[in-house]
């Protein structure tokens, strides 16, 4: 089954074992609703019939493995949906030869007294961090992986570089580069009406882009732009204004 056709309109039917692969080259189209994904991640009550029988309900007990060239593009971008993603990125080539190694002489060189030794002692330092975090440790690709496919999904991402490059190109106007560059560093002060606005004009040529309030705005860039634009409350002659501060100090001269 495609990852990207699990949605609620779909009846679902899972074996009882303990782990599914649901599929070895999962297609790339847009997945539109990730409302059962999400339920099957975490065990939640699931609506399933088999044909010409009645509906049920149950409670999935399976880890989904998927593997796939790229990721399947995804309407939601939402915390909630992303973390439940574990993405192992392979990016390694393999040239005939290697690929004419029999399995038998991998399998020979992986349990070596030497190798399962090695393996042993990875295994219990990991158990170490599982019961002192009390979560398990995810490597840096592991967590870049899944930045990259939160950034290449959300089309904010997208509109947070636009206005870098609206602001830098405001600054490129100010003729004393003393002033520039402190001002790139320090941070120019946008109101966020005049990033509404922005993202108004911005979306009108983003066909995946959404109706996003002004506080939806606002919170958005706090929760994952906090560097770049800092909030920031500025009093002026008609009162305090909300705000960021946008830094743009990479690339300004």
């Amino acid at each position: 089954m495609q990852p990207t056709r699990i949605t609620p309109e779909h009846h679902h039917h899972y074996d009882d074992g303990t782990t599914v692969t649901i599929d070895l080259d999962a297609e790339t189209t847009s997945w539109r609703s990730t409302s059962v994904f999400k339920k099957s991640v975490v065990g939640d009550l699931i609506r399933a019939q088999h044909k010409n029988a009645r509906a049920f309900t149950f409670t999935p007990h399976c880890k989904m493995v998927i593997a796939s060239n790229s990721l399947p593009r995804a309407a939601d971008t939402t915390e909630g949906f992303m973390r439940r993603w574990t993405i192992v990125p392979f990016t390694r080539n393999f040239d005939m030869l290697t690929r004419r190694r029999s399995q038998d002489s991998l399998i020979t060189e992986l349990t070596t007294p030497r190798a399962l030794s090695a393996a042993l002692n990875l295994a219990l330092a990991g158990l170490y961090r599982l019961t002192t975090n009390h979560q398990h440790t995810a490597a840096a690709s592991l967590t870049e992986a899944r930045s990259e496919y939160r950034q290449s999904t959300d089309p904010l991402f997208q509109f947070a570089a636009h206005v870098v490059v609206t602001v830098n190109t405001l600054l490129q106007a100010i003729p004393d580069p003393v002033q520039r560059a402190q001002l790139a560093t320090a941070g120019v002060f946008m109101p966020t009406e005049r990033l509404e606005e922005l993202y108004m004009e911005w979306s009108l040529s983003q066909p995946d882009a959404k109706v996003l309030t002004r506080q939806h705005l606002h919170a958005w860039f706090q929760r994952n732009k906090p560097e770049q634009f800092k909030s920031h409350r500025q009093t002026t002659g008609d009162g305090e204004q909300r705000g960021f501060l946008v830094r743009v100090d990479k690339g300004v001269h």
